[in-house]
């Protein structure tokens, strides 16, 4: 490509046949995964077959009725990269932005092609002019400096590849004659850069974006069989004389204490005295029946930070402040308000009008909204729209 042959053609329309076969070779990927065992569920609320959560790197540090989960997100080819502690609800919608990211990647990497083989195509055509080559070089470092910082280990091969053509260039241009050998190496760089950014990260983004809808599915499964238990649970607080008064005061003293523990570690430096005053004031307090708030966690959580282990200590906090709110109805509305699965619609309806129900102490009523998301639950209806006829009807 290097060879001074294209003058007279149009670089761009040259250009737009080669992305264009490279975009047609990408939507030709078909990613194939073994051991799809187990049953799970895609967004309409439809069947759709997956991996065992364990093999999706997905775990229950609690117990499979918690709802409390551990994910290792992945870099390409499938290696660790780190694992978050999180619930059942942010676990779906994590597994539906990862795909979305994915998707914005490769159309900002379609335009990071698009200029590198402007230039290569450019240069090509004029390896004997030093305003072309020079220009190459300025729109080239503007190309290099947007990569900013990546860890992908084939985007980082490709950007070193990147500084070097920059450099062959401009050594290119030393001399008073053109160097035109370091101009072909320069463009045949170029051509390395174009491959593995282009054809070899498509094939990654569209494997690692599948596997992540096969989470996706296994996740969604989990939440509603997990959602399922915790209805069950409700109702029977709600139907019972001496505890229905009663779980809406600690439920919504949980939702104060977990609100409290995100504004602590919302901070950059997490407030020692203040994580001291809220241990103090609920230990021990009652939570529910027969059990307590453990703030065991927030201890320790307390002495990583005054042995300087402040990241250690805010992830001890996050993770407390997630088990003391996920069983909660209040929060699981708050949180199924924000769900974007449609067949999901008409159950986050029905467990936010029980929660109403339950500020406003109609046990009896909250309980006939809960028993209307189980059956949800269980035999989804796809519904659109938030704005539901009412119950009755």
């Amino acid at each position: 490509m290097c060879a001074n042959t294209i003058k007279g053609k149009s670089v761009g329309r040259m250009l737009a046949g080669s992305e264009s076969h490279r975009k047609m070779k990408r939507k030709k990927i078909k990613p194939v995964f073994k051991d799809l065992t187990e049953e799970g569920k895609a967004a309409d609320g439809t069947k759709a077959m997956t991996r065992p959560l364990g093999k999706l790197g997905i775990s229950q540090p609690y117990g499979k009725r918690f709802g409390i989960l551990k994910i290792r997100f992945r870099r390409e080819e499938h290696k660790p990269k780190k694992t978050t502690l999180t619930d059942i609800f942010n676990g779906v919608r994590q597994s539906e932005h990862i795909p979305e990211n994915y998707t914005k990647e490769l159309s900002k990497n379609d335009a990071i092609l698009w200029s590198i083989g402007i230039e290569n195509l450019k240069t090509a055509a004029e390896s004997m002019d030093g305003k072309t080559i020079g220009d190459a070089i300025e729109n080239l470092r503007k190309v290099f400096k947007s990569l900013g910082r990546i860890k992908v280990e084939k985007k980082k091969f490709s950007r070193k590849q990147l500084e070097e053509t920059i450099a062959l260039l401009g050594k290119a241009l030393e001399k008073e004659e053109i160097d035109t050998g370091r101009v072909n190496w320069a463009c045949t760089k170029l051509m390395s850069f174009r491959t593995r950014f282009g054809n070899w990260r498509d094939k990654e983004i569209v494997y690692t974006s599948e596997y992540s809808k096969l989470r996706g599915y296994a996740l969604r499964k989990l939440r509603d069989d997990v959602l399922l238990g915790y209805v069950e649970d409700w109702k029977r607080y709600l139907a019972d004389k001496e505890l229905k008064y009663k779980m809406k005061a600690l439920w919504k003293k949980d939702l104060r204490l977990y609100d409290v523990l995100e504004e602590l570690i919302a901070n950059s430096v997490i407030n020692r005295d203040k994580l001291r005053e809220i241990f103090e004031k609920y230990d021990p307090e009652p939570m529910e029946p027969k059990r307590r708030y453990n703030m065991n966690k927030l201890k320790n959580a307390y002495v990583e930070l005054l042995s300087g282990n402040d990241e250690k200590a805010e992830k001890i906090i996050h993770e407390y402040a997630r088990v003391i709110i996920v069983r909660n109805p209040l929060y699981a509305a708050k949180e199924m308000e924000k769900e974007e699965d449609e067949y999901y619609h008409k159950i986050a309806y029905n467990i936010r009008e029980a929660a109403k129900k339950i500020i406003d102490k109609i046990p009896d009523a909250a309980v006939r909204f809960l028993e209307i998301a189980k059956k949800e639950i269980e035999n989804p209806t796809l519904q659109k729209s938030l704005s539901f006829p009412s119950p009755s009807q």
